[in-house]
């Protein structure tokens, strides 16, 4: 009877990985058996950081579950095949690195209910694993443009007299204005862990149509404390803006009224420019009044 053909341990070839996202913060890996290993280690490499972790425990199958990982972050994990004599290491055969992103640690969502006098949102919390978690009802809160979530609270924007953004905990207690007086068309975004406003309004509720003139300024908001400060004031009609590199992208208007034509003149005054999101300082960047330009709807970045 012909003996089994053993494995030399200089021979041992790289296992071969899958992996299946449990949570935010726990994944499953799994790879192919290998003959001739002992035992498998598992290497993890933070992309952002590239700090590399080697788990200590020796793996005797093929599959463990990884815990403690941080939600939103890219991951590379490398399984390493592994023989020892005598107590030592001989060879060690890693795989090919796993790309891992680990999603958000929880998923919103909302349903709106009306009664013909005021809005009731509804809001739903759950985490990738799809276990709701709680919900969330907003009561007298009439019209939610847009919202947003950051440690326990809901940013929003709503209708009081005016437009206003406020913010209200989970668990609907808490709500307080953060910014009033939005005028119409406001804009804004989230970046990072701010939500940048674009607020524009006038004193009569009214531009003066010589100059196009408004009350307009930018805001930050921190979605961690609510904390707002202003990044510059505007006071002509800037439509659309970006948020880059510590830097406000926007469009700067500043039209001449022909009474002749009885409208605007084309191009008499479009730049497009900058203002540091910590305060200081704005600048032009491109002048389009000599190139006809009538208008920019939209800012891509």
């Amino acid at each position: 009877m012909a003996c089994p053909i053993k494995v030399k341990a200089e021979e041992l070839k790289a296992p071969t990985v899958q992996f299946k996202l449990i949570n935010h913060d726990k994944i499953a890996l799994r790879w192919s058996n290998i003959e001739g290993a002992d035992y498998y280690r598992v290497y993890r490499t933070d992309v952002e950081t590239g700090k590399t972790v080697k788990y200590k425990n020796p793996i005797k199958k093929t599959e463990v579950t990884v815990k403690g990982l941080s939600a939103e972050t890219e991951y590379i994990f490398k399984v390493a095949a592994v023989s020892e004599k005598n107590g030592e290491i001989v060879t060690e055969v890693k795989s090919r690195g796993t790309h891992v992103t680990t999603p958000k640690e929880w998923y919103y969502s909302y349903s709106a209910t009306s009664n013909g006098h005021y809005w009731t949102y509804k809001y739903f919390k759950e985490n990738y694993s799809k276990t709701i978690h709680t919900d969330i009802i907003l009561k007298d809160i009439k019209y939610v443009d847009e919202f947003t979530y950051a440690d326990g609270w809901i940013y929003f924007i709503s209708i009081n007299g005016g437009y206003y953004v406020g913010r209200i905990r989970e668990d609907g207690t808490g709500k307080e204005i953060l910014l009033d007086d939005l005028g119409s068309p406001y804009r804004s975004l989230v970046h990072g862990d701010y939500m940048y406003v674009y607020r524009e309004t006038s004193s009569d509720g009214f531009y003066d149509r010589n100059d196009c003139t408004y009350v307009s300024d930018y805001h930050k908001i921190s979605l961690k404390t609510g904390e707002v400060s202003k990044i510059c004031d505007v006071f002509k009609s800037s439509y659309t803006f970006d948020v880059y590199d510590d830097y406000v992208y926007f469009i700067y208007y500043q039209l001449e009224y022909n009474e002749e034509k009885n409208g605007y003149n084309n191009g008499s005054g479009i730049y497009f420019c900058r203002a540091k999101t910590n305060g200081v300082g704005k600048e032009k960047i491109c002048d389009f009044s000599e190139n006809n330009v009538n208008a920019f709807y939209n800012i891509y970045i």
